[in-house]
C-alpha cells in the first residue's frame, strides 16, 4: 500500500493540491494520521475529495469508521470512491477500499514478496526474489557497476548501479561493504538507496528505516532518527556500528543538515568510547569534526571538547600527534588556541608550552577559548615558569606582559623555589625603569615583591626603583600604587626611603619619600622597636640639617608616636610641642602633633597640653590677622589677602582632624573629650550664625569631625550633634553625614526621634521643585536608600515600617525617572536584614 510519508515539499511537488488541503494534510500528520498516494491524487483541485478534506469536522470524524462514513455521505463521495480508515494501533491511514482489495491481489500473485514498510522508500524498488535474476549480470558488468558506485558523479547512475548489484550474485558480505561505503555519498537520495539495499543483505530493519528517515524525512523525523540511531548503537553489531558511524559522519558534512550537527556531535561523543581504536577511523572523525568546527566555531567548540576528549581515550598519542600537526598548519589564532587546550595532557614539550604562552598573550581575557588556554598553562605549574619569564622579557606588548604577570602570580602562589623567585624579581627590576605605567602597576601588585624568600638585597633594590623612577611631574593613581607597594614592603621600604631622603634627586622625590615613610610607619608590624630607633635617629639628624622636605620629617615623627614605646613616644611628643614656635614650618609640627594626640602611649598631661593648644589656635581669627583693606576712589573697599591666608588650608584642617582623633581615641581622658566636643559644637554654631567666616572646605571638615564624634559618642552627645547639624540639613553634604549617623544599629529613643524628622525632611526634599535637578535627585536617592536600611526610623515599630515603606516607594519613583544608580541602591536595600520580606519581594518585582 502506497502510504505517503514525504515532506511538505514532496507533497507539493508530487500532487497539485489546494494550499488549504496541504494545511489539513499536515494537521492530520501531526495527529499520526496518514493518507495513501491514490487518496491524495483524488484531493487535487476539482477532485472528488477536495471539498471534504477542507471540512473542519474531518478530524473529529476519524474517531470511528461510522462517523467517517457519515461525512462521506454528506459530500456524496461514495458515488465515486469509498474511503476506509485503517488503524494498526500506532497510526491511522486513510485509504481507498479499492487499494485494500488490490493489496490482497498482489499478495496472491506474489506470495513470496514481503509487505512494504510503513516508511516511504520511494524511489526505492520493492524486494524481489526472481529465480535466475542473479545470472543476468556478468563479472565485467558487476565490476563496471562497482566502478560507477566508487567513481561516478551522477546520482541516477549510482542509484541504478546499487539496485543492479542488490539483485546480482555478488557475495552478501561484499554487497554489505559496498553499500556501507555508499552511505558516505554526498547525495542524500543515494544514501537512502544504499540503506534500502543494506536491508536486503540482512541489515537490521529498524536501523535501516532510521537511516532512510534521516535521509528523506522532514525535520522532526530526522531528529527522531538521529536519536534512534544513537540508542540502537550500543546493541548493534560491529558492521552496524560502522554503518551508523558512516551515516553520522556523512550527515554532519551535508550543509542541509546544519540544524542537526549539534545533536549528532553529542551522540558521537557518547558512542566513541565503544568504538575500536582504529587509527583511520579516528582520523576520519577528527577531520570531519575540524571541518565542521572551522565552519561554525562559536556554536560547536563546546561539543568538540567532548569529541576529542573521547577520542584521546581510544589512542592518546595518535590524537595528540594529529592535533599537533593541525596546530602547526593552522593560521587562525583562535582555532590554534582551541587545539592547544586539547593537547595539554598529551604533549608536554617545550615547543607546545612556548606556543601556548605566545597565543594566550594575543587573546581576549573574557573569551572562553583563551580562558581555557590560560587555565591549561596554569596546570603545568612551576614547569612552565621559565617559558613565561622568557616570553615576558621578549614581549613588547604591555597588555601581553600584564596577562603573563597574572598567570605567573597564580603559579608562584602554589609554591616556587627561592632561586626562581629571585630570577623573576631581577627581571622586574631590569624592566621597571622603561616600562609603561600600566605594566609598572601590575608589577607592584605581584606578591613576590613582599615575599621574604626573595633575597633582601633584591627587594631593597626594587623599593629603590619605585622611588627613583617616580614621575614627580604629576600626582595620580600611579603614585598611590607606589605608596601602597611600599607600605606592604614594610622594613625594606623603611630602608629604601631613608636612603632616598638622605640623598634625594629632587625636592619632589624627597617630599614623596617622606610622605610614603609616614604611611609605612603606621603599618609596621615587625621589629617595631628597632625600626623606631632607626627612624627617629634619622629624623632628628635631618631636622638639624633643615632640608627642603623637613615638613615631611616632622610628620613622620608624629606618626612614629603611634607605634613607639611610651618612653620614645613621650620624648617625640614633648620635642614637637617644645619646638612648635622654634620651627620655620610650624604648620608641619602642628600636623605631626595631631598624630601625637592619637597615640595610646602618650601621658594624659601631654594630651591635655596638645588639646588646649589646638583649641586655642582654632579660636584665633586668622582671616582678620592676614587681611588688609585699601580704599578705592569710587568709595569701594578692596581686600588684599596675603600668603598667610594659607592657614585656612594648611592649619585649620589639621587642627580639626587632630581634635577629632583625640575625641575618638579611647585613650583620651573623658573630660578632655567633652571639652573638645563642646568647643567644636560652639565653633559650628559660630559658623552657622556668621560670627566667624569660614570657607566651604573648612566648614565641611568641621561637620565631618562632628559626625565622627557622634558615631562614637554617648547618646546625649550624639543627639546634641545631630540637632546642631540638622540646622543645615538642606546642604546635601551635611544631609549625607546625618544619614550615616542614623545608619547605626543601636540608637537611643531620643536619637530615633531625630531619625524620623530626617526621613520626613528627605521625603519633602524629594518633592521640592528646587531639588529636581539630576545631581540633587541622585544625592537625595542615596540618602533615602541609606535611611531605608536603618534598623529603626521611629520609636513605634509600626510607624517605623510605614516610614521605611514610604522611603522605598520614593526609590521606586526614582527608578521610574531613571535617576542615577537607583537600581543599585534598591539592590542594596533588598539585601538589608531590617527590610521586611514583603518589601523585598516588591523590590525584586520592580527590578525584574
Amino acid at each position: 500500500m502506497q502510504i505517503f510519508k514525504g515532506s511538505q515539499e514532496d507533497l507539493k511537488r508530487k500532487f497539485e493540491l489546494n494550499p488549504l488541503t496541504v494545511t489539513w494534510v499536515g494537521i492530520l500528520r501531526s495527529r499520526n494520521i496518514f493518507c495513501t498516494e491514490p487518496v491524495l491524487e483524488l484531493c487535487r483541485a476539482g477532485g472528488p475529495f477536495e471539498e471534504m478534506f477542507k471540512d473542519r469536522t474531518l478530524i473529529g470524524s476519524l474517531d470511528s469508521q461510522a462517523q467517517f462514513n457519515a461525512l462521506q455521505e454528506q459530500y456524496n463521495t461514495q458515488e465515486f470512491f469509498q474511503l476506509i480508515l485503517l488503524d494498526n494501533g500506532s497510526e491511522k491511514v486513510i485509504a481507498l477500499e479499492d487499494e485494500v482489495i488490490a493489496e490482497q491481489g498482489w499478495k496472491q500473485s506474489a506470495p513470496e514478496e514481503t509487505a512494504l514498510s510503513n516508511v516511504s522508500k520511494s524511489p526505492l524498488v520493492p524486494k524481489m526474489n526472481i529465480k535466475g535474476v542473479e545470472h543476468l549480470f556478468g563479472e565485467e558488468e558487476i565490476a563496471r557497476l562497482k566502478m560507477i558506485i566508487a567513481t561516478t558523479v551522477s546520482s541516477s547512475e549510482k542509484i541504478e548501479a546499487i539496485r543492479k548489484i542488490s539483485l546480482s550474485q555478488v557475495d552478501e558480505k561484499d554487497k554489505s561493504l559496498l553499500f556501507l561505503h555508499t552511505l558516505g555519498d554526498p547525495d542524500v537520495i543515494v544514501r537512502s538507496e544504499a540503506a534500502s539495499a543494506l536491508e536486503k543483505t540482512g541489515f537490521d530493519e529498524q536501523m535501516g528505516n532510521a537511516i532512510i528517515a534521516l535521509c528523506t524525512g522532514d525535520d522532526k523525523q530526522q531528529k527522531h532518527a538521529i536519536s534512534s540511531l544513537g540508542n540502537l548503537f550500543l546493541e548493534a553489531s560491529e558492521f552496524e556500528k560502522g554503518a551508523i558511524l558512516q551515516i553520522f559522519l556523512t550527515t554532519i558534512k551535508d550543509k542541509n543538515y546544519h540544524q542537526h550537527v549539534l545533536n549528532i556531535l553529542e551522540i558521537l561523543a557518547n558512542i566513541i568510547p565503544d568504538l575500536p581504536a582504529n587509527k583511520p577511523m579516528i582520523e576520519r572523525i577528527m577531520l570531519n569534526a575540524l571541518e565542521n568546527l572551522i565552519s561554525d566555531f562559536d556554536h560547536l567548540y563546546e561539543k568538540m571538547y567532548l569529541i576529542f576528549n573521547a577520542l584521546k581515550k581510544l589512542d592518546e598519542n595518535y590524537v595528540g600527534d594529529f592535533l599537533w600537526k593541525e596546530i602547526k598548519k593552522s593560521s587562525e589564532r583562535r582555532l590554534r588556541s582551541f587545539l592547544l587546550t586539547l593537547i595539554v595532557d598529551v604533549r608536554d614539550c617545550d615547543e607546545s608550552k612556548k606556543l601556548m604562552v605566545l597565543e594566550v598573550g594575543f587573546g581576549d581575557e573574557i573569551d572562553p577559548i583563551y580562558i581555557r588556554l590560560n587555565n591549561a598553562i596554569k596546570s603545568f605549574g612551576v614547569k612552565i615558569l621559565d617559558v613565561l619569564t622568557e616570553r615576558f622579557e621578549q614581549s613588547k606588548r604591555v597588555t601581553e606582559k600584564i596577562q603573563l604577570l597574572q598567570i605567573m602570580q597564580e603559579i608562584i602562589s602554589g609554591g616556587v623555589i627561592s632561586a626562581k623567585k629571585d630570577k623573576i624579581v631581577e627581571i622586574f627590576i631590569k624592566q621597571f625603569a622603561t616600562a609603561h605605567k600600566a605594566l609598572c602597576n601590575s608589577i607592584m601588585e605581584m606578591r613576590l615583591l613582599f615575599d621574604e624568600e626573595v633575597s633582601e638585597s633584591l627587594r631593597l633594590q626594587m623599593a629603590k626603583e619605585l622611588l627613583v623612577n617616580l614621575d614627580t611631574g604629576t600626582i595620580d593613581q600611579y603614585h598611590e600604587a607606589v605608596r601602597s607597594c611600599l607600605i606592604r614592603m614594610k622594613g625594606i621600604a623603611v630602608t629604601a626611603t631613608l636612603k632616598v631622603l638622605e640623598n634625594p634627586i629632587s625636592v619632589e622625590q624627597a617630599l614623596f619619600a617622606g610622605s610614603a615613610l609616614g604611611d609605612v610607619v603606621i603599618n609596621l608590624t615587625d621589629n617595631i622597636d628597632d625600626e623606631v630607633d632607626r627612624i627617629q635617629t634619622f629624623c632628628f639628624s635631618q631636622i638639624e640639617e633643615k632640608p627642603e622636605h623637613i615638613e615631611e620629617i616632622y610628620k613622620v615623627l608624629g606618626r612614629l608616636t603611634t607605634i613607639a614605646k611610651a618612653e620614645d613616644a613621650k620624648k617625640i611628643g614633648q620635642y614637637l610641642l617644645d619646638n612648635i614656635c622654634k620651627s620655620y614650618r610650624p604648620y608641619a609640627v602642628i600636623q605631626a602633633l595631631s598624630w601625637v594626640g592619637l597615640s595610646p602611649q602618650i601621658e594624659h598631661e601631654l594630651k591635655f597640653d596638645i588639646g588646649y593648644l589646638f583649641m586655642s589656635l582654632l579660636d584665633r581669627d586668622v582671616s582678620g590677622d592676614f587681611t588688609q583693606s585699601k580704599e578705592l576712589p569710587e568709595n569701594e573697599t578692596l581686600y588684599e589677602i596675603d600668603m598667610k591666608v594659607s592657614a585656612f588650608t594648611d592649619l585649620i584642617p589639621f587642627l580639626i582632624k587632630g581634635l577629632e582623633r583625640m575625641v575618638v581615641s579611647e585613650d583620651t581622658p573623658t573630660s578632655l573629650q567633652q571639652k573638645i566636643t563642646e568647643r567644636l559644637l560652639r565653633k559650628w554654631e559660630d559658623v552657622l550664625s556668621y560670627k566667624m567666616i569660614w570657607g566651604p572646605k573648612n566648614t565641611l571638615d568641621l561637620a565631618y569631625a562632628l559626625q565622627q564624634i557622634a558615631i562614637h559618642a554617648d547618646e546625649d552627645t550624639k543627639n546634641k550633634i545631630i540637632e546642631s547639624l540638622f540646622k543645615k540639613i538642606e546642604v546635601f553634604s551635611i544631609t549625607e553625614l546625618l544619614v550615616e549617623i542614623f545608619a547605626q544599629d543601636f540608637l537611643a529613643d531620643n536619637v530615633v526621634k531625630s531619625a524620623r524628622i530626617t526621613v520626613e525632611k528627605l521625603l519633602e526634599f524629594n518633592k521640592d521643585k528646587d531639588f529636581q535637578g539630576p545631581e540633587d535627585k541622585a544625592v537625595i536617592m542615596r540618602c533615602i536608600g541609606k535611611m531605608a536600611t536603618a534598623k529603626k526610623l521611629d520609636v513605634d515599630e509600626l510607624k517605623s515600617e510605614q516610614l521605611r515603606e514610604r522611603l522605598i516607594f520614593s526609590l521606586f519613583e526614582g527608578l521610574r525617572d531613571r535617576i542615577f544608580r537607583v537600581q543599585n541602591i534598591l539592590q542594596e536595600v533588598a539585601g538589608c536584614a531590617h527590610v521586611s520580606e514583603k518589601l523585598k519581594q516588591e523590590i525584586e518585582k520592580r527590578l525584574a
